[in-house]
């Protein structure tokens, strides 16, 4: 029993204290918190993920069944897996419920420290066009063309980022696909990756602009008509 008077900390209070714990590690991402109420993915490479301790973590690395194939289907509104448990192969639906996925979101926002976003759009507006920051403070989106592939990227707050290309037969922007990814790891179904919303906009911004094959290659494609598209 904790003694009188005493009370637990804030999500908020905790976020400050691993602040302070990932600056002593040097550990420029921080350390996630994990969430009893939600499931927490992070990347196998991630040094610090064997020692977060909770029944909620998902280490994908060692599923008890392997996926096999799976795509969406736009007549169900769902996403569709084909998968192996126990040499057997078997069949299911994903549903997808994007009230859901911003409840979620919104319950995973109480981890982000506040001061960790503040510095973050700091960061951004150094990075680019004033116009385009102003365009991100007032609809969390912004675009930049790459000059090499000559593809256009819009990036937006908790959310992938939609990459577009002019069509060389109509002149039309067509959607290539939406890029998702998630540097450090997230919380599933949600759109809340670990760290706050606009320190994962720069790190797609950047890495678009360090490595785009590199870029293209680590993240997850969804195709045109997928839901995370959708704006």
């Amino acid at each position: 029993m904790p003694p009188p008077g005493y009370r637990l900390p804030t999500y908020s209070e905790l976020a400050q204290k691993l602040v302070q714990a990932s600056v002593e590690k040097s550990e420029w991402a921080g350390l996630p918190i994990p969430i009893p109420e939600m499931s927490l993915v992070l990347e196998p490479k991630y040094p610090y993920r064997f020692h977060i301790d909770t029944d909620k973590t998902i280490d994908e690395s060692a599923p008890d069944y392997e996926v096999v194939n799976s795509w969406h289907s736009d007549k169900l509104g769902t996403r569709i897996v084909i998968f192996r448990k126990n040499g057997k192969l078997g069949f299911g639906i994903d549903p997808l419920n994007r009230v859901n996925m911003w409840i979620n979101t919104l319950i995973a926002s109480k981890v982000w420290p506040l001061q960790a976003e503040t510095k973050a759009l700091e960061k951004l507006q150094g990075l680019i066009k004033p116009h385009m920051f102003e365009a991100y403070l007032m609809t969390g989106m912004f675009l930049e063309s790459s000059p090499r592939s000559k593809v256009f990227y819009l990036f937006r707050k908790s959310r992938p980022t939609i990459a577009f290309k002019e069509s060389c037969t109509d002149g039309k922007l067509h959607v290539l696909c939406g890029l998702c990814l998630h540097p450090i790891g997230y919380y599933q179904d949600s759109w809340a990756g670990v760290m706050t919303p606009t320190d994962e906009a720069i790190a797609h911004l950047v890495f678009m602009r360090g490595d785009e094959h590199g870029y293209w290659k680590n993240a997850n494609q969804h195709p045109a008509h997928h839901h995370a598209c959708a704006l």
